[in-house]
This record gives structure tokens, sequence and C-alpha cells, in this order.
């Protein structure tokens, strides 16, 4: 199993920069809240992992956050970690950094992939301008990508470079609002070791809707690489029920086999808040 596990990933990730890209030309999620969701999670953005999903949303964070998460993603060993902090710089800005590692190891093959963004975000604050744009936020990260792979101890490849992130939110009528992420912004190049640099990552679009259609219900919607669907409930503001869906955009499968369900649960003491996905 180890083998076979080591063969698909060698063969996706060593197969060139072609590999790296298809690897992660889908949108990663990160965070239990947002994975719980489906991953439509751009217009919602309402905590630390905004640094990840949509850098605007740092803006309406009000106080100092820290998030850490970690999973095995696709059930075969590919651990995936996050770490995420976000600074308030007043009522209507903030910074952010993140940090995100996918990651196999075992006794033959390890490999990595790392991305580290710094990101700001500002709401509009200008009180003459709040009747025609309201609290709408915009968000940007410069974001450090590099990866490796060894194999039996010796080093086979590395690359790195950066990359861009452009982030908005828009407040709707009737407590909904509008989300909207650029990945890789004009498409972002890595050089390897060799000192041969070319484009990776070409630039990616994410937007979605989110609103409360009733008292602590959240509904949201998302397209990019997937149609995503999530919802949740807080109950007295302590239990959170989650649940979402995402369907591949352009996988050659059927639908039912190009949809991931996903569901979780929050649950929030104080300052802390734990979240759960599957």
């Amino acid at each position: 199993m180890i083998r076979t596990k080591s063969t698909i990933w060698f063969l996706l990730l060593c197969a060139g920069t072609s590999g790296l890209s298809a690897a992660e030309t889908g949108q990663q999620s990160v965070g239990g809240r947002a994975q719980a969701m489906g991953g439509a999670y751009t217009a919602v953005a309402a905590d630390v992992s905004a640094v990840h999903w949509n850098p605007a949303g740092l803006a309406s964070l009000q106080r100092q956050e820290i998030g850490l998460s970690r999973s095995d993603r696709f059930g075969v060993g590919l651990d995936q970690t996050y770490f995420g902090y976000s600074l308030p710089l007043g009522d209507n800005q903030a910074l952010g950094l993140d940090w995100l590692h996918l990651g196999f190891d075992d006794s033959e093959l390890g490999l990595g992939t790392s991305k580290i963004n710094f990101s700001y975000g500002y709401r509009n604050g200008i009180a003459a301008l709040k009747p025609f744009l309201g609290n709408t936020a915009i968000g940007l990260s410069g974001k450090y990508r590099s990866y490796s792979v060894d194999l039996d101890g010796e080093n086979l490849t590395s690359a790195s470079g950066w990359g861009f992130d452009l982030g908005l939110l828009v407040p709707l009528p009737y407590k909904i609002r509008f989300g909207l992420t650029v990945q890789d912004f004009r498409g972002t190049s890595i050089s390897h070791g060799s000192g041969v640099s070319e484009k990776a990552f070409s630039g990616r679009y994410s937007y979605g809707l989110a609103g409360r259609a009733l008292e602590g219900l959240t509904l949201t919607t998302q397209v990019d690489d997937a149609w995503r669907f999530g919802a949740e409930y807080w109950l007295s503001g302590l239990l959170a029920l989650r649940g979402g869906a995402a369907t591949e955009r352009h996988s050659a499968e059927n639908f039912v086999d190009a949809t991931t369900l996903t569901f979780g649960f929050g649950l929030k003491y104080r300052f802390a808040t734990f979240d759960y996905a599957y």
C-alpha cells in the first residue's frame, strides 16, 4: 500500500511543473468550518482563515485570532497542516499571515508543497461613502510557494516562487454578501534549483454569495473549480451544525460521482472555538 501511494504522488508531483499545477488547480480547503460547508467560504471569510479564502474578510475581524488545523487529505496519508494569524490595525483594516503545507513521507518518498500568505484587508470606513459602498472590503495577499521531492534520501527536485491573490467583499440587500477572490493574479511563476523559471499557476476565480436566511442560519454558495453549497446553524451561540456539497465542474464522472458531501460541527466557549469536518 505504501509503495502504491508513493507511486501515485510521485507521478503526480514529479512529472514536472504541470504535475504540480494539476495537483493544485482546484481550491484547497482549510479550516474545519469552511471544509464542513463544502468549501463555499469566499463570501463568508469570517475568521482567520480569510487569509487563505478571501483576504478582504480580514478587515471585519475585531481582535487577534490564531487558527490551527490538521487533516488527512483523501484518506491516503497526505498530511495537510494549516496555521493562521490575524492582527487588526483598527476598526477597518487588518494584517494576516498563514502557512499551508501538504506533505507525504515514508521510507522511500518524501514530498511537500508549502504556501505562505502575507495579507492585508481594508473595509470602507469613510462616512461619506457609506451610502454607496457600505462596508465593502478589499484585500491583497502576497504569497510564497515552494515544493520539493525526495527519493531514498536524495532530493530530486525543488522549486519556489511568488504570487498574488486579490479579494473583494460587497454587502448586498437582505443581509446578503458577495465575495470574489482572484488567486494567482496574472499567474505565478516558480524557479527550479537549476535556475529554470516557468509559469506554474494560472489565475483562477472564486466567487459566491452568503446570507442569513434566519437568525443563526447562514447559507452560502460558490463557484470555482466546483459548484459549492454550504449551510451553518448556530444553537444558542454555542454549538454550530454544518453541512455542504461540492460538485466538480469539469469532471468526466457523472453528477453523483463528481459530488462530495461534507458535514461537521463547531463548539464555542468564550474566546475559543473547536471545529470538526468530515
